[in-house]
């Protein structure tokens, strides 16, 4: 709706003559939305004030845009640099759950929630944050700039990888051990229970993960919904983990409306971090 303002009268101009039998109204008394009206009974409203002159909107503000997601790589000893935004809510992502985090100064404001920890600036100057998660310590030291609200991934450093003889081994091990369901000590069992996309007449479910600071144990069950045999050699599946660094199944071939299982190991690194425990 447009509003148009009366047309402004010249001073000099002789005011207009109400007639004579026209009587004078009585005064009226300005009243603000909500407000009760002189001589009824008194209302519970809260009282709106509406503006004199419409109200124009602002500017955009860049520190109110959209969050903006990265990743970084803490060094070996867990320490890192990171640009956050001294006027938004900032979010810090941790490969696991946080258990505490610390600072020495007042000019943060801290909100631990899983494994994410949420930073924002109660002043604008640099600060050093501890925090603590279960399987590691980080030290970030954390400056504020004039950026739209950061979220940011936190992840270590991937270990330098040596290929030696012992390699082929140690995967072979970690291969037998999943079909044991007896991980070595220090991995992390998980139970996802959760179907993936077929591959023709092959349906998958990834049932069991043991994760692993470097490598993660992945089982799959397969079951064969077609009417004819179908092989399930790890050469042929290797197709489906490009990335996998050893695959294994049992059967080989796979008779209709079996099941079988396929074990793959992995770089955890490739992984979504674990969800936290409840």
């Amino acid at each position: 709706m447009i509003v148009q303002d009366e047309p402004a009268t010249s001073p000099d101009a002789p005011a207009p003559r109400s007639p004579a039998s026209a009587p004078r109204p009585a005064p009226t008394t300005p009243r603000t939305t909500g407000a009760p009206v002189p001589g009824s009974a008194p209302g519970t409203g809260t009282s709106v004030r509406r503006p004199d002159t419409p109200l124009q909107p602002s500017a955009p503000d860049a520190t109110q845009a959209t969050s903006i997601t990265r990743t970084t790589t803490v060094t070996e000893d867990g320490a890192a640099s990171l640009t956050l935004s001294s006027t938004g809510l900032n979010r810090l992502l941790f490969p696991d759950a946080v258990t505490a985090a610390y600072t020495a100064t007042e000019a943060l404001e801290v909100i631990i929630e899983g494994r994410a920890v949420i930073v924002s600036f109660r002043a604008a100057r640099p600060a050093d944050l501890m925090v603590i998660t279960r399987g590691a310590q980080y030290l970030l030291r954390l400056v504020p700039e004039p950026l739209p609200a950061q979220t940011i991934r936190l992840r270590a450093p991937k270990p330098e990888l040596h290929v030696t003889s012992s390699y082929e081994t140690q995967l072979a091990d970690l291969i037998q051990a999943g079909y044991r369901r007896s991980p070595p000590e220090g991995f992390r069992t998980e139970r996802p229970a959760r179907p993936l996309p077929s591959t023709g007449a092959l349906a998958w479910y990834l049932t069991l993960q043991h994760r692993g600071h470097r490598l993660t144990i992945q089982e799959y069950a397969v079951a064969n919904t077609g009417a004819l045999p179908h092989p399930t050699d790890p050469t042929q599946l290797a197709r489906r983990f490009p990335n996998a660094r050893a695959v294994s199944s049992d059967p080989l071939l796979l008779q209709p409306g079996a099941w079988g299982r396929v074990l793959v190991v992995v770089d955890t690194d490739t992984l979504e971090p674990p969800e936290p425990s409840r």
